[in-house]
């Protein structure tokens, strides 16, 4: 967990563009300066997300498998949406 609360500050995780975003798939984007948690749908409808879990503050990252944003922290599962799918935050991602 510390390793997280001190690497996510110091932009370890990767950086892109939204335009880079695949259908389908969730990441970590860097937008004007901000850590960004974007997830572009089938559509092509982009959700941005505040990626800091709203538990400890830890930086939430992408689960393909499950369609998610994970907190690595304490293991909350957020819904492309931010909206909380498993504890322990109870509070949905803005």
């Amino acid at each position: 967990m510390a390793y997280h609360l001190v690497a996510d500050r110091f932009g370890i995780h990767e950086t892109d563009s939204l335009k880079r975003i695949e259908p389908g798939t969730g990441k970590l984007v860097e937008v004007d300066g901000k850590k960004v948690a974007a997830y572009c749908d089938e559509k092509g409808k982009v959700y941005a997300l505040n990626p800091n879990c709203t538990h400890m503050g830890c930086i939430v990252n992408w689960n393909r498998e499950e369609k998610s944003w994970d907190c690595p922290c304490h293991g909350a599962r957020f819904a492309i949406d931010g909206k909380v799918s498993t504890g322990p935050a109870t509070i949905d991602l803005p």
